[in-house]
């Protein structure tokens, strides 16, 4: 359960948006405290303004299941300046 669920994390992009409910029935369950205990996922519980929480995969975690990291905002960057230096050319 545990690989399967970092597995759903992945495939959206690394991060969950979950409804209270949604968070409230996940913390009830013995793979995701594992998970946040061994620091394979990270929480972000909503505030004063916002409820619910956002889950992230962590280096860990993408570890565990072989997920690639993402690329970096300046790595995209990068790509992106030279395509635009590559088309004036």
């Amino acid at each position: 359960m545990l690989l399967s669920f970092l597995a759903q994390i992945a495939g959206s992009e690394g991060r969950l948006c979950l409804s209270d409910e949604e968070y409230e029935t996940l913390e009830g369950r013995h793979f995701f405290r594992d998970a946040w205990r061994r620091r394979l996922i990270s929480i972000d519980e909503g505030g004063e303004w916002s409820t619910g929480a956002v889950i992230s995969l962590t280096r860990e975690g993408r570890i565990l299941i072989g997920e690639p990291a993402p690329e970096s905002l300046w790595r995209r960057l990068e790509v992106m300046l030279r395509r635009i230096g590559g088309a004036d050319s």
